[in-house]
């Protein structure tokens, strides 16, 4: 695994990119954490392990509140402006700058997180052009609401 940091408007995230081996990978999948977790969850984890069993790279994302030391996430256009940025490093030059995979944008991209970073996933799946989501503990509607029932 190796560790970088991607300069984003909204302060510096951190990537940790895990490939299976040198050379190109079929796919990446970049997962981020929930609200206040960290990428060390263990479905983070897990999914990682089982995405380069099956020969793929993954990049688990720290956003850049979390990098800052904050707790609450901010405002979801934040959140999403950020990914989007991370995202786009990921596609244009990430993997190339650690060991691993050779450069290209031509690999399908599975966007995804844990809670509050599975809905950024979402958000923003179509913009970073995802070729699917992975969901982990997905809240269909923020905690704060739960207790006033669906809306």
């Amino acid at each position: 695994m190796t560790s970088l940091e991607v300069a984003t408007r909204c302060g510096p995230a951190l990537v940790d990119w895990t490939a299976p081996g040198p050379g190109a990978v079929p796919f990446v999948m970049a997962l981020t954490h929930g609200a206040g977790g960290t990428v060390n969850a263990p479905d983070l984890l897990a999914a990682r392990d089982a995405a380069t069993r099956l020969g793929g790279g993954v990049a688990l994302v720290t956003q850049p509140y979390r990098v800052r030391g904050g707790r609450a996430p901010g405002s979801a256009g934040r959140q999403d402006e950020a990914w989007i940025e991370i995202m786009s490093w990921l596609r244009s030059a990430g993997p190339a700058a650690a060991p691993g995979p050779a450069r290209s944008a031509t690999w399908p991209l599975i966007v995804g997180g844990r809670s509050n970073g599975a809905r950024v996933a979402s958000r923003t799946a179509e913009t970073v052009g995802a070729h699917g989501v992975l969901a982990l503990a997905f809240p269909l509607q923020p905690p704060a609401r739960r207790a006033r029932g669906r809306q």
